[in-house]
């Protein structure tokens, strides 16, 4: 969890410095049980690596690539928005045009009644929202699509037990 705050503090003071990310790093670093910290603004992505005793946490904010072996399928026609990964666990944030929602809703209704022991299915109506919760031998699936007005927002994140 404390790296997790420790990624938030990074994009903060990131955003704040408007490339100094000398500075951000050099502040970052100063907390406790954190090795090293780069930030990298290219094209508006910041690129935030951690590594300390525990392992190595990354963040890619504001764009990123699919990692080539992410087990949850990803339909094309979106934009990722963030990739982290913290050890052998991986969360993507993507975006999609809003007329997406439905197709997405139920690409991913169907994977998730294909793949694994479903845990949790929840639905909304207002706003337009779905999540799933997948079980597999030895990962957790969390799987959420959201119409968010605009674009539809898909969140997708992967936990990979011992």
């Amino acid at each position: 969890m404390r790296r997790w705050m420790i990624i938030g503090t990074a994009l903060v003071v990131a955003m704040a410095a408007c490339s100094s990310a000398d500075l951000a790093e050099n502040i970052i670093e100063q907390s406790d049980d954190v090795g090293n910290i780069e930030i990298d603004e290219n094209d508006g992505t910041v690129v935030i690596e951690i590594k300390d005793d525990d392992g190595d946490t990354s963040a890619v904010i504001g764009g990123g690539d699919v990692p080539d072996d992410f087990p949850i399928p990803v339909p094309d026609g979106g934009n990722v928005m963030a990739v982290v990964t913290q050890g052998v666990d991986t969360s993507l944030s993507i975006t999609y045009p809003q007329d997406q929602f439905e197709n997405l809703k139920d690409f991913y209704s169907d994977y998730a009644a294909n793949t694994g022991e479903v845990l949790v299915t929840f639905e909304s109506a207002d706003p337009p929202g779905a999540s799933w919760t997948i079980q597999t031998d030895n990962q957790i699936f969390s799987i959420s699509v959201g119409d968010t007005g605009t674009e539809v927002s898909v969140a997708l994140v992967v936990v990979t037990s011992g």
